[in-house]
Formats: structure tokens, sequence, C-alpha cells
């Protein structure tokens, strides 16, 4: 990530050129949900630990990226008893897509956590208070990986997902993180919502319920030139 203040998005908090390079005041580095909390309700903080203390030292800050969703098919980003429990309907669900746009061919794309169940959410807020505790105002913030998720148009939508419960789950778990980080900053990747894709509601659902401060327009054609540019030039200054 880079800012307007200079973040890198990499772990190379040793490597010569970001330490030396005075404009890059830190770097956003992922954590593994599953790294985060090995066991229930057991946290291992450590690597978050190290790469703050090893930040630090050189007068640079951290910015955590939690990453729940995973795009290896072997391996899912979420807590193995999140896997196993039954109270949480298998913890992830497969997401698939159409290779080169071909309807008769399927493919794994990602495991995505079931952030639309209350019980998978309840344990997500729960790693957020646990964050939290040690880390809130020594960070300069924390982001989730990205909302963009799609059901639709390759196999079925798993078990009590609609575009609508996905929509409320993402505003819950912004307000239980924000209930839990105080001082840090609080960041989501909200690119995409499914059943929404034009850019009056993408700005309306950052406007109004989430109220963000920042949002980053994508340039892939025919997007841009048919829907976002109209869409912006039809604002007031």
């Amino acid at each position: 990530m880079v800012g307007k203040t200079g973040w890198v998005s990499a772990r190379i908090a040793t490597e010569e050129a970001f330490v030396e390079t005075a404009a890059l005041v830190g770097a956003q580095l992922k954590y593994r949900w599953t790294e985060l909390e090995p066991r229930r309700g057991d946290y291992d903080l450590s690597a978050i630990r190290h790469d703050l203390a090893v930040l630090e030292r050189r007068g640079k800050r951290l910015f955590i990226q939690l990453q729940d969703v995973s795009f290896v098919e072997a391996r899912p980003n979420v807590p193995d008893y999140l896997l196993a429990q039954p109270e949480f309907h298998g913890g992830v669900a497969a997401q698939y897509f159409h290779p080169d746009n071909d309807q008769s061919r399927v493919a794994f794309d990602a495991w995505v956590p079931r952030r639309w169940d209350p019980a998978v959410r309840a344990r997500l807020a729960a790693l957020f208070q646990a964050l939290a505790a040690e880390f809130d105002g020594k960070i300069a913030g924390i982001n989730f990986a990205e909302t963009s998720i799609g059901f639709d148009s390759a196999g079925e939508p798993p078990e009590g997902y609609t575009p609508a419960a996905y929509y409320e789950a993402m505003r819950d778990l912004m307000r239980s993180a924000r209930a839990a980080f105080r001082k840090s900053d609080l960041l989501i990747y909200a690119n995409f919502m499914p059943g929404e894709s034009l850019p009056e509601e993408l700005a309306a659902y950052a406007r109004d319920p989430l109220h963000l401060d920042y949002l980053f327009w994508g340039t892939e054609e025919p997007y841009w030139s048919e829907a976002v540019v109209p869409y912006l030039r039809s604002l007031k200054p």
C-alpha cells in the first residue's frame, strides 16, 4: 500500500531501501487468522510483536492486514476449529469461477470465511478484542481482506448466504472492530459488494453505513469509462 505518507505492503522491514527511505513511514504486513488463533481462544501474537519491534527500532509504523480469505485450495486461512466444529457450519465457503469466461469450465477461486454467519463473526470479534488489548494505539491501524465475493456465476450459494446478509455482516464486523480499536485506524477494502456493482451503489455504501474517508476507483475498461466517469462527473464539486 502506498499512501500520501508512504507505506509499503510487503515483509521488507529490514531491507535497506525501506529502512533508509524517510518518506516510507511504515509497512502493512499480512497475518493469517489461523496463525493468530491456532486454537479456540488461544492467541499467538508473537509474529506481530516481533514485526512491531523491528519496525519501531527503525522509526517505522505497522499496519496489520488481517487475512481471513485464502486463494490456495489446500489451505483455508481460518482456524481449524472453525472447520471442525458444527456450530460454524463449515467455517468457510468455496468460491468458484469460469476460466476465460468459459461457462463449461469451473475452477476454484477462494476460501471465503462465513462472515454472514453470526457464530463466525463472534469469533472474529473475539480476535479483534485480543489484538486491541495489546496493540491498540501501538499500531497505525488494521484492515480486513477485500469484501469482494461472488457465488452467483459458478456453483450454488452457501447455506445462509444472501447479498443482504453479507452487507449487514460487514457493517457488524466494522462495528465490532471499532469497538475494540479505539485509537488505531480501521480500514476496509470494500472494493465490490455482491449484488451491487454500479458506482452510485458503491459510493452510497461507502458514504452512509460505513462512513469511509477514502474511496479508490478502479480504471478497468469498460467499467471505468461507461460507469465510473459518468457517475463522478454527475457529482457536485
